[in-house]
């Protein structure tokens, strides 16, 4: 018989539930692309929108938990991930600290180079991109690139890989004394 599964405890910091968080989702992620290989998930464009939606959000959730781990406060309340890294980069800004992401890197860039605006309406709407079929006008989304299974796969798979270190490192470097 399994044993339900327990809570957090009341007392924990909310930037380490978000932290812990971030790697459910980075899982979660990881098993439904593998799923996809082994047909024990619909492969169909819709089953990889909710893929890349995980990720996003567990970089979105790691970030967060990052910020609040540094400044010792709540968790920033932005859905954007370019604002949110142009923190986390100036708090954390060796690059130890750098982390791959495996959807489009432009979600995170926060100097738009040679066409100022460019990308303000692609990371607006970032955080509804996987997972609704419009944006807040109605407009479908478009995307171009097609979801080559093994190479999300593997992007996935350092991903998480990246996460669990960094979050290992922030929760419990400070622990034992050293700096994250």
């Amino acid at each position: 018989m399994l044993e339900p599964i327990q809570p957090w405890p009341s007392e924990d910091e909310p930037s380490s539930n978000f932290l812990w968080l971030s790697l459910s989702y980075a899982e979660a992620a990881s098993v439904l692309c593998d799923a996809l290989a082994s047909d024990d998930f619909t492969r169909q464009y819709t089953s990889t929108r909710v893929i890349i939606y995980l990720c996003r959000h567990a970089a979105e959730l790691y970030l967060k938990g990052a910020i609040a781990a540094k400044t010792h406060g709540q968790p920033p309340k932005t859905h954007r991930l370019e604002v949110l890294y142009a923190t986390y980069s100036k708090l954390y800004a060796s690059s130890e600290f750098h982390f791959d992401v495996p959807f489009q890197n432009e979600a995170m860039d926060f100097h738009e180079g040679l066409f100022p605006g460019t990308l303000a309406t692609f990371q607006a709407s970032h955080d509804q991109r996987y997972r609704y079929p419009v944006d807040n006008a109605g407009k479908p989304f478009i995307e171009s690139e097609a979801f080559d299974i093994p190479s999300y796969g593997g992007k996935i798979a350092r991903f998480r890989q990246q996460l669990n270190g960094l979050v290992v490192r922030i929760e419990y470097a400070p622990k034992v004394g050293l700096k994250p």
